[in-house]
């Protein structure tokens, strides 16, 4: 999950996307390569990983599913 943009507290647009790893030479020392669905490469730091309560949410994973 990450952030796109400009963050607009308190309401937060998470995207459920795939990361691809750290990013060498780009930006902070957390900044990860993120794949988007259209296939696009973005460098993000503002990122996470899932919660339990997503892992388990159906719509969660029909997502994962289809972005394979």
């Amino acid at each position: 999950m990450y952030h796109q943009g400009m963050i607009d507290y308190p309401d937060e647009l998470l995207h459920l996307e795939k990361c691809l790893g750290p990013a060498i030479d780009v930006g902070p020392a957390m900044t990860a390569k993120i794949l988007q669905h259209n296939g696009e490469v973005v460098y993000c730091s503002s990122y996470r990983p899932l919660t339990i309560e997503e892992w388990a949410d159906l719509f969660v994973q029909q997502n994962m599913v289809t972005f394979k």
